[in-house]
């Protein structure tokens, strides 16, 4: 007979207010592309790793994989504007 052992969870992490959709739409609405990128006609994706402080603000954001032209200072600034729910411990 196996035994089945339910894992507890004492701490909630932060999560964004609307779920993923809400994301989406919050860096859709709020992503202006820089001149200098649609100038030199760059296209691609800018991976931003970020912390999030127990009270929902976003900290410490740095780039992963960056495009240059303007690219990655705004995607720095758009995560910046983020702001999640606090996270709570059980």
């Amino acid at each position: 007979m196996s035994e089945f052992h339910h894992k507890k969870q004492f701490l909630n992490l932060p999560k964004y207010p609307g779920g993923s959709k809400a994301f989406r739409e919050f860096i859709r609405a709020n992503l202006h592309y820089p001149d200098a990128a649609r100038d030199a006609k760059v296209e691609g994706t800018v991976i931003v790793e970020y912390d999030i402080h127990d009270n929902g603000d976003v900290r410490n954001p740095h780039i992963l994989k960056g495009l240059g032209y303007g690219c990655d200072e705004e995607a720095i600034r758009v995560v910046s504007l983020l702001k999640f729910e606090k996270g709570k411990n059980r």
